[in-house]
């Protein structure tokens, strides 16, 4: 498998409404097989997402990362845009990390657009 390939395709939330689940989400938990990466995240104290969603589809939308590491804070800036080539308003995102070179998909499996939301990156 290379990088940026998921082993897996997970089902997707279909009809998702992007501004409803815009804003913060609290990470519970990340696994990735690379190695330095799953440490990191595993060392982890606090990790959240802000999907801002002011831009029109099909625009990018800025989206940020912060990460509490032993009382270090990490920021990550990025975007991201819905994987759209269906014209179905789906849970399927791009997400680009320039900084640090990491462009992914991320796949919202389900969610209830307030509380929870189970996703799945590759």
């Amino acid at each position: 498998q290379r990088a940026g390939q998921c082993s897996r395709t997970p089902r997707i939330l279909l009809n998702l409404d992007l501004e409803e689940f815009g804003g913060d989400w609290q990470i519970a938990g990340v696994y990735s097989d690379n190695a330095y990466k799953q440490d990191f995240f595993a060392s982890a104290s606090c990790a959240n997402v802000n999907f801002n969603t002011a831009n029109a589809e099909p625009q990018n939308n800025e989206l940020k990362l912060k990460v509490l590491v032993e009382n270090q804070s990490y920021d990550f800036q990025g975007t991201y845009n819905r994987n759209n080539t269906s014209g179905t308003p789906h849970g399927l995102l791009n997400i680009n990390l320039p900084a640090q070179d990491i462009n992914f998909k991320f796949y919202i499996v389900c969610s209830d657009l307030t509380n929870f939301a189970v996703t799945y990156g590759c």
